[in-house]
């Protein structure tokens, strides 16, 4: 359902949240934490220091640190920065019916049945955190997000 890239994007922001509290996180220490390709990740660290969700420096003593609080900072934002709200408007399989009209979409058997599934996840991600997320993983930030 999400992206590769909405996934990196997701666990590199839970991985600063857990680990760079009081410090800026280089690249490359996120990229080995996570085991994602570091210039994959660096691009997707890019778009959300572009979109101010982190706040990133160049240097030695450079990385990345959230620009707002963690807390602040909904699933859902990240997943739309990155891949869009398509998933909860449009019908999961991209059944051709679904796309030609809404009175179309109303006769899919998939989507009168995803709708409210739709519905509910879209409810979590945008009543979820990243700081909410870290918070419940601090205990088991060791071998969490790998």
């Amino acid at each position: 359902m999400l992206t590769n890239t909405c996934k990196y994007a997701i666990r590199a922001l839970i991985y600063i949240a857990l680990y760079g509290k009081d410090k800026r996180l280089n690249i490359k220490d996120i990229a080995k934490g996570l085991d994602v390709p570091e210039p994959f990740l660096g691009k997707i660290m890019q778009i959300l220091s572009k979109h101010k969700i982190l706040a990133s420096q160049r240097g030695i003593r450079g990385g990345f640190v959230f620009n707002k609080d963690p807390h602040e900072v909904t699933f859902y934002e990240i997943i739309k920065i990155i891949d869009g709200d398509d998933i909860f408007h449009q019908c999961i399989l991209g059944v051709r019916i679904c796309t030609m009209s809404p009175e179309y979409a109303e006769n899919c058997p998939f989507h009168i049945k995803l709708d409210p599934i739709q519905e509910k996840l879209l409810h979590v991600f945008k009543n979820n955190s990243i700081g909410d997320f870290a918070d419940q993983l601090s205990d088991y930030k060791d071998f969490v997000l790998v």
